[in-house]
């Protein structure tokens, strides 16, 4: 069990590309973490001040791109690793 353990982590962290970097999948997840993050500060900033809304709009519109495009990321680099796994043997 605690090879099984330690091959799935090997797996999902490390790079189909170059094992010695940092997997796609758990880049974008990494990146969503941080948008999530700064728009939760950024909720409490705006709220905390008197700030515009179009300010508060722009940061919003700002931190669900940075989602979004985090997610494909973490997607693409999923679906990358297991098609990897499955056809480059």
């Amino acid at each position: 069990m605690k090879q099984f353990l330690i091959n799935a982590y090997n797996w999902l962290m490390k790079s189909s590309a170059n094992p010695e970097k940092l997997s796609l999948t758990i880049k974008g997840i990494l990146g969503a973490i941080v948008f999530v993050a700064v728009s939760f500060g950024a909720n409490y900033t705006f709220t905390s001040f008197d700030v515009s809304a179009m300010a508060y709009d722009i940061a919003n519109l700002i931190s669900q791109i940075g989602v979004a495009v985090s997610a494909l990321v973490a997607a693409f680099g999923f679906v990358r690793k297991i098609y990897i796994t499955l056809f480059n043997k």
